[in-house]
Order: structure tokens, then C-alpha cells, then sequence
């Protein structure tokens, strides 16, 4: 263990570095401390707390100190779990760290979490496994599992301030009320970047919860099998905030529960406790396979939840009334005007109107969309708006999109064609190279352009020629090759 005998001025003099230090933390006694609260105490602003491999019973505080406490090997080896029938959380940042505040290698657990006053519910708990009020620390490589809280925030609070969370998981998590995974709440904006969120469950928001003035930036991120048993399966968004969320994939999750509400993957909901307009981002995400008891499948925005989608792959998504893939719905006192442009939305259901996009009483802009093989109410006759129903969505446009393939039909209800678009109750091949049009590239069509080989005898009419040279030759053959495989 190491000793300040000099004073920090001297030390600062002669040699600028050495004020920070490094401290070690071993359960068996071999290191300077037994515990890493310990550790933390003894540190100084730049100190460096490394944590050898164990299990370590307690609860830690960072007490406003800009240091870093780092588990070695990593959370696989190393984990604070609070002691049973302790209160509050198993880490707390609350005394205005900033971003020289790490954590880093750490599976942790057991914490129930400490009070907030809530804007909303009042005095609270929130935040089981890390409390972050006020304060930005940096949290890098931890596990957070199978916190449980009655509040919110089972694995995280983050409140007024702006922490990044970088490569964690945040796995089973339960909350009673907000984010089975993470609470953000009151003009909180942290950046959260390459994290899974698995398994988590709570009545709001079953990974997040972003309330109340809040613009996270969510980066490359994984929700997998979250559930919320009201809205927002995997993400609920409301109350004057504008996340941006990009190259994220959400996956199998679940709204259940409440058959008026929905959004299996994220919920919009601007107006309400504290609203106003909510003007989220969804960039270049991956919407597949969750499902809903109530309205938007994939994503449900409603009473100014202004959502812009560019560039997305919405498929695969089920919802028990409308909008298998998106619903929207608004009204006079809070309208909902959505942009959606460049996204594919294909392969949704629905079990009452809009296979493919609900639009109620609210504004849509599609551009450069493809719409296709979307069902809508089986068997319930043949117009519900296989592809988009459109029910009193006047001032809503379509431009150069694609709407085809959808059951029972293609569009319900009226828009304004910005031009450019295709509507045709059948779909072109998905890829270029399915000479045979069967929905996928395989043997046939490598026979089908083997057949061809050579100069086309009919340009007008020489399917195998696909970069359009005019010749079937080995540039040909190698396009095939790369799109071998089931067509989407």
C-alpha cells in the first residue's frame, strides 16, 4: 500500500504523474484492500482501483470522486452483489462525478435501489443495480442481471445527467413501474452505445423507459425478448424527448397486456403526464419478429410522438389490432405527423386494419418505402388495408414506393400520390439473379444461365444478363453466386 508523506504541491512539482496511483483489491487478503469500497475511500481524483477476480458481497459509492475502478478480468470473473436485505443500489454515482467516474468490468446485482422524487409518481425507487443521478460517469463492459425493483430502473437510473454506457448487457431485469433495464428521466441524455438488452421486463418501457425532456443517443444496441405489460415491448418514448437511435436491432419482444396501447418494439407517446411533442430518430434499425396484443407491431406512435424512421427493415412484426408493422394515431389537440423514407416493411400482420401501416387521424410521409406482403384481418373481407390503411389521414403522401404483395389488398383509405409509386397486387422478384422467379437463387437459375451463355439472341429478353451488358458471361455467373440463397 502506498503513503502520501509529501505534499501534494511538492509532488505535483517534481513530478506531475505520480498523483494518480494505482490500488488493488483482493477478497483474500493479498492485495491493499479487502473490499473495493475500501479501495474507493483510500483513493484520490486520477487513482486507479484494480479488482481481482471474485465475488464481492456489498455496495459501493463512487463518494464524488473522478477515479477508476476497473474488475480486471473482466464480469465474467468478477461481480458486486449487494448484501440480502440490503437497501439501495449496488453502485451509486450521485455526487456529480463526471466522465474521469469508470466503471469497468463488473457483473453486477442484488440492489434494490434508492428513492427519487418522481416527477410523475413522487418518492420512489429506482435504479437496483446503478444509480446515476446527477452525475456522467463513464460505465464500460458490465453485466447488469436479474435486478428486480418495485419501482423503476431495475438494472439503471439515469437522471439529470449524461453518462455513457458502452458495451454492457443488461439481462432479466424487472421493474415494477419504468424500464425493466433502464430508467431515463428528467433531462437526462446518455449516450449508450453496442449494449444488449435481454430478457427485461416492467409495465413501461420493458428495456427503456426516456421520459420528460431526455435525448439519449443509442448506438449499434440489441433488444432481444423484452416485455412490457402496458406499452413499449423493448423502448417507450415520451414527454418532450428526442432519442436518437441508430444501428440498433430489436428482436422478439413483447407488448402485452393492454390491448389499447402497443408498440412491441418502441412506443411514442407525446401528450399526457407532462407532454408536448416528442421528435425521436430511428435511423438504420432492424425491426423484426416482435409482437403486440394491441396496435404497431413493430413501432407505435401516437398524440404527437413524431417519429422519423429512415432507412429500417420493419418485418415479421404481429400486432392483435392495427398496424402489424407500424400504427399511428393521433387527434386535433395532439397531432402525430410521421416521416418514414428509404424502409422496407414487409412480412407484417395484423389482426384488424393495416398489415403493413395503420394511419389514424394522423399525417404520414412515406418516400422511397417498400411496402410488401403485409396481411390484415384474415378472413374479415377484402378490403383492410393489406399494405396501409389510411383512416382520416388526409394531408398524408406516398412517393416513389412500392406497395405490392399485400393480402387481402394493397391500400385502404385515402393519401396524395407524390408520384413515382407501384401498386400492383404482385411483387418483382426479390433479387436480380431469381432468373426463374421461384423466390430463391439456387441450381435452377445457375442451370437457367448456363442455358443462356453467350451474346442474348433477344435483348429485349435475356433475364440471365444481370449487369445488362448484353453477353451472359462469368460477370454474370459471379452476381448470382453472391446472391445464392433465399430471396427477401
Amino acid at each position: 500500500m502506498r503513503t502520501r508523506l509529501l505534499p501534494l504541491m511538492v509532488i505535483a512539482a517534481l513530478c506531475p504523474e505520480s498523483l494518480a496511483d494505482v490500488i488493488t483489491v483482493n477478497a483474500d487478503g493479498t492485495a491493499d484492500f479487502r473490499t473495493i469500497q475500501e479501495g474507493i475511500d483510500f483513493a484520490l481524483p486520477g487513482d486507479e482501483v484494480l479488482v481481482e477476480p471474485g465475488d464481492y458481497t456489498e455496495t459501493i459509492d463512487f463518494l464524488g470522486k473522478n477515479i477508476t475502478v476497473r474488475g480486471v478480468l473482466g464480469p465474467d470473473v468478477t461481480s458486486i452483489k449487494a448484501p440480502a436485505g440490503a437497501a439501495g443500489s449496488t453502485v451509486t454515482f450521485a455526487a456529480k462525478e463526471n466522465t474521469l467516474a469508470v466503471l469497468d468490468g463488473f457483473k453486477i446485482g442484488g440492489g434494490t435501489g434508492n428513492i427519487i422524487n418522481d416527477p410523475i409518481f413522487g418518492p420512489s425507487l429506482a435504479g437496483g443495480g446503478i444509480f446515476c443521478y446527477e452525475s456522467c460517469p463513464r460505465i464500460l463492459n458490465c453485466d447488469i442481471v436479474g435486478e428486480s425493483v418495485d419501482g423503476h430502473g431495475a438494472g439503471m437510473l439515469v437522471m439529470r445527467c449524461s453518462p455513457d454506457i458502452v458495451s454492457c448487457r443488461f439481462l432479466n431485469g424487472t421493474a415494477q413501474g419504468h424500464g425493466g433495464a433502464i430508467y431515463i428521466l428528467e433531462g437526462a441524455s446518455p449516450q449508450i452505445e453496442n449494449c444488449l438488452f435481454d430478457g427485461n421486463r416492467a409495465s413501461w418501457g420493458g428495456a427503456i423507459t426516456c421520459t420528460i425532456d431526455c435525448d439519449p443517443i443509442l448506438t449499434g444496441c440489441s433488444f432481444v425478448g423484452n416485455e412490457a405489460f402496458n406499452v413499449g415491448g423493448a423502448l417507450y418514448i415520451r414527454s418532450r424527448s428526442d432519442p436518437l437511435i441508430r444501428d440498433c436491432s430489436f428482436t422478439g419482444n413483447i407488448q402485452s397486456g393492454n390491448v389499447s396501447a402497443g408498440g412491441a418494439a418502441i412506443t411514442i407517446y407525446g401528450s399526457g403526464n407532462l407532454g408536448g411533442p416528442c421528435l425521436p430518430i430511428v435511423d438504420g434499425c432492424i425491426l423484426e419478429d416482435n409482437v403486440c396484443d394491441g396496435y404497431g407491431g413493430a413501432i407505435h406512435a401516437a398524440y404527437s410522438g413524431n417519429v422519423i424512421l429512415r432507412d429500417c427493415v420493419i418485418r415479421g412484426n404481429r400486432s392483435g389490432r392495427n398496424g402489424g408493422g407500424i400504427a399511428l394515431v393521433g387527434n386535433a389537440a395532439a397531432p402525430t405527423d410521421v416521416s418514414v423514407s428509404g424502409c422496407e416493411i414487409s412480412d407484417n400482420a395484423s389482426q384488424e386494419l393495416g398489415g403493413g401501416i395503420d394511419v389514424r387521424s394522423s399525417t404520414i410521409t412515406i418516400d422511397g418505402c417498400l411496402v410488401r406482403e403485409n396481411r390484415s384481418a384474415s378472413g374479415a373481407g377484402p378490403e383492410s388495408g393489406g399494405g396501409c390503411s389510411f383512416q382520416d389521414g388526409a394531408g398524408s403522401v406516398v412517393t416513389d414506393s412500392m406497395v405490392c404483395g399485400n393480402l387481402p389488398d394493397q391500400v385502404l383509405g385515402s393519401y396524395t400520390d407524390g408520384g413515382g409509386n407501384t401498386i400492383d397486387d404482385d411483387c418483382p422478384s426479390g433479387c436480380l439473379a431469381d432468373v426463374t422467379e421461384d423466390g430463391v437463387v439456387d441450381g435452377a437459375d445457375l442451370t437457367a444461365l448456363l442455358g443462356f451463355w453467350g451474346a442474348c439472341s433477344d435483348p429485349a429478353d435475356c433475364s440471365a444478363d444481370l449487369d445488362g451488358d448484353g453477353v451472359i458471361d462469368g460477370a454474370d455467373l459471379t452476381a448470382l453466386l453472391g446472391e445464392w440463397g433465399s430471396c427477401r
